[in-house]
């Protein structure tokens, strides 16, 4: 803490004040006094026992507005699509491939078929029959009777086969195997039945035969044939 250098004490009049009443002078704030201190290293310094601070005086008019800063920097473009967001969960399994038709009724139930998954063959049930289609092997099968339009008002230009045995004799049956599932069959080649009856084939890449035209041709090789032997067993009597 600094000690006071009696020798260089001076008032507020210039004139220099004794060790005495140095005390008085510093703890009087009206009065005003330069002394030159020194520290405990012997350095020397002067200072002054200021008076007491005046009041605040009365605060100043405001400023004016400052200018408008400078525009800011512009954003993130806006057009840049957002980060893909996380896939969903996973939704509900479909509907079976087997499609079940259930009623309390005599009423005729439409078939629809539906694609099988896997292994599954795509079909069509009620509670009393089975109606499916075999994709694989291409196999039909009906737990009943297949029933085809007949009506005579569906038709027209109606006439009887003639020459019904010819023909036949011009058809060939065949046994056979089918090439993708190895099944054992009965029919005909629908290249060669189409020489002869053109009327019951159809496609051009993979022909297919309209079978039930066959049985028209046999009904009327039958009778035809019946003819023959009743004329047979009339001339040998």
């Amino acid at each position: 803490m600094a000690k006071l250098n009696s020798k260089r004490v001076i008032g507020s009049d210039g004139n220099f004040i004794s060790v005495q009443e140095t005390e008085r002078y510093l703890n009087n704030p009206n009065i005003n006094a330069q002394i030159l201190a020194s520290n405990t290293d012997g350095t020397r310094f002067w200072t002054n026992n200021s008076g007491a601070t005046g009041a605040t005086g009365p605060t100043g008019a405001t400023g004016p507005t400052g200018a408008t800063g400078p525009t800011g920097a512009t954003g993130a473009d806006s057009t840049v699509p957002g980060a893909t967001g996380p896939t969903g969960a996973t939704g509900a399994g479909g509907p079976s491939s087997t499609v079940n038709a259930t009623n309390t009724t005599t009423g005729i139930f439409y078939p629809v078929f539906v694609a099988g998954t896997g292994n599954q063959t795509p079909r069509i049930r009620t509670t009393e029959t089975a109606f499916s289609f075999d994709a694989a092997t291409g196999t039909l099968t009906i737990g009943g009777d297949l029933n085809s339009g007949s009506d005579e008002r569906l038709k027209k230009n109606i006439e009887t086969i003639k020459n019904a045995l010819d023909i036949i004799e011009n058809l060939r049956g065949v046994r056979f195997n089918w090439k993708k599932s190895g099944t054992l069959s009965l029919g005909v080649i629908a290249q060669e039945l189409e020489k002869v009856i053109p009327e019951l084939v159809s496609g051009d890449e993979n022909k297919t035969v309209t079978y039930n035209g066959l049985i028209a041709v046999l009904i009327q090789a039958i009778k035809e044939l019946k003819e023959r032997i009743e004329i047979l067993e009339k001339n040998s009597k």
